[in-house]
């Protein structure tokens, strides 16, 4: 009974130093917090472009390409590619490279797409 009664007093000084902490600036703060943090929430639940982009993120294939993509952004940067040296040259071997005609094709197409849309 020792331990439990030894325990009682200590959070009970816990909660008297947390009162005393706080001040009514602080409480002043939390509120005028808490309170832009409700009006954002308003915000976002009447967002008809949240809603949209939540309905988007159900589909796997989205959320698939997004992964893809921030994965190939992030091992493009990781990557220590050579700088380009620039000219005719240059812009061929590019060019010919089938991962380059790859990702053309697939930007041309999603800009197509997108203009339609």
């Amino acid at each position: 009974m020792g331990q439990l009664g030894n325990m009682n007093s200590e959070v009970e000084r816990l909660f008297e130093s947390a009162g005393d902490a706080l001040s009514d600036d602080i409480i002043a703060r939390l509120a005028e917090t808490s309170s832009e943090l409700l009006c954002i929430a308003d915000r976002l639940a009447r967002s008809e472009g949240l809603t949209r982009l939540l309905d988007l993120l159900e589909r796997e294939h989205i959320v698939n390409s997004l992964v893809e993509l921030g994965e190939a952004a992030a091992a493009a940067k990781a990557s220590h590619a050579p700088e380009a040296k620039g000219g005719i040259g240059g812009m061929v071997k590019t060019m010919s490279d089938p991962d380059v005609q790859d990702a053309l094709v697939f930007f041309a197409t999603m800009f197509k797409e997108f203009k339609k849309g």
